[in-house]
């Protein structure tokens, strides 16, 4: 849950994030490889951070019409945005409430 706070709150975990996102995204490259790239780079990221990255990204990419659905019934016009994407996931996972 702390961790999840955080990646809404914005930061260096939410810029992560979005930015491994945004690579997978654009050619649909290995998650695996996407990672095991960044936490090689990212030297500030513990093992929680790294679980909670890892998790979350295939999260998202197994889920993306799901978040997509989602995103579009809350109201939403035109193409969902990345931080939709990743607010819906976590509300989706039960990682945060909408009171956070």
């Amino acid at each position: 849950m702390r961790l999840a706070a955080a990646a809404i709150g914005g930061g260096r975990l939410r810029s992560l994030l979005l930015e491994l996102w945004q690579r997978t995204r654009f050619d649909w490259g290995f998650v695996s490889d996407r990672l095991s790239q960044t936490f090689r780079k990212e030297t500030w990221l513990g093992a929680h951070e790294r679980r909670f990255v890892a998790e979350t990204l295939y999260g998202m990419v197994r889920q993306l019409r799901r978040l997509d659905a989602a995103v579009s019934r809350g109201g939403r016009r035109g193409a969902p945005r990345d931080t939709d994407r990743l607010l819906a996931y976590l509300l989706l996972e039960g990682l945060i409430t909408v009171a956070d």
